[in-house]
């Protein structure tokens, strides 16, 4: 009888670790997340040479515009991070960046102001910023395109929707545009949206990202027409 006991102990035992060990999420490495991209989107992987890290880049076609999606490694206090940035060339030039309110002086520290100097800066024409984005300033070099822009009904709504707050409460704005690339940041932080970590889990979600990223350079395709 205890023999018969002490078999249905292991065999209980030995069925509650199979059924952990089977439900448990598999770790996805960042070679599986990488890989599984390219089968997604039928790209092309190429190593980031033009950054001084374990970085790579993804070139891909998706209702014929071209992508690419750069995976960046960087070394972080204690381990390496990882974020992810999705880039498309709109039809336009123009550079725009969302910025919180009073914290110009700070944006020679950000990589975007190498593009948006004081000297690019419209002095004669401001962006009127929408009630939707209320707490950012908008900066450009071209105020009247980036106004016909924003005026754009279906590229605010997607912009809106990206509107979300950092790690410290501050409005932030995943979105920005340099020599007329659209960049999309996927965020190391998983506290801020749209975030690298959140792409890992579900990779199909990339296409959606770029739906987004094409109503934005519609809505230039429009303004040069």
């Amino acid at each position: 009888m205890l023999w018969f006991l002490l078999g249905l102990v292991v065999v209980f035992a030995s069925i509650v670790l199979y059924v952990v060990a089977t439900s448990s999420p598999k770790q996805v490495t960042r070679e599986d997340f990488l890989a599984k991209i390219e089968q997604q989107t039928e790209g092309r992987r190429s190593v980031l040479t033009e950054a001084q890290s374990n970085s790579f880049r993804i070139d891909f076609e998706f209702e014929g515009y071209r992508f690419w999606y750069l995976d960046i490694e960087s070394e972080g206090f204690t381990q390496k991070v990882y974020k992810g940035i999705l880039k498309l060339k709109a039809n336009t030039d123009v550079n725009m960046i969302f910025v919180k309110k009073d914290r110009k002086q700070m944006l020679g520290e950000m990589q975007m102001m190498s593009k948006i100097s004081d000297a690019s800066i419209n002095k004669h024409m401001k962006v009127f910023t929408p009630a939707e984005f209320r707490g950012f300033d908008i900066l450009t070099q071209d105020p009247y395109k980036v106004n016909l822009f924003l005026e754009d009904r279906k590229a605010k709504s997607v912009l809106a929707r990206y509107k979300t707050s950092d790690r410290q409460g501050d409005p932030y704005m995943p979105i920005s545009i340099s020599d007329g690339v659209i960049f999309l940041d996927f965020s190391a932080d998983e506290n801020v949206k749209p975030n690298r970590p959140m792409l890992m889990e579900d990779v199909t979600a990339l296409e959606k990202f770029a739906d987004d990223m094409i109503v934005l350079a519609k809505a230039f395709d429009r303004i040069t027409a």
